[in-house]
């Protein structure tokens, strides 16, 4: 069975964060409260480092897509992660 909440009760998700990284690269994120949970869909494309109760780095590993979630407060912060070819670099065609 699929829940399916009342849309009258609850209110609509925002939209992810977007977040763009190259392999090796990371993302800081501070939260106002400690955060409760963590959620990686894919922690081949890109990891999440705890640096304290308040404070996580994303860290791009190899070129995908992937959603990192976290629980805070009583809210949710979703991020969507793309990891792709470093910027820094050139690129020979």
């Amino acid at each position: 069975a699929v829940y399916v909440p009342n849309a009258a009760t609850h209110q609509p998700l925002a939209e992810p964060e977007r977040v763009t990284l190259a392999p090796g690269r990371s993302y800081p994120v501070t939260l106002t409260a400690p955060i409760g949970k963590i959620a990686v869909v894919d922690a081949d494309v890109a990891d999440v480092v705890a640096i304290s109760d308040r404070d996580v780095v994303i860290n791009g590993r190899k070129p995908g897509n992937t959603d990192v979630i976290l629980w805070s407060g009583g809210r949710r912060f979703h991020y969507r992660v793309k990891v792709g070819a470093p910027d820094d670099r050139p690129q020979y065609v």
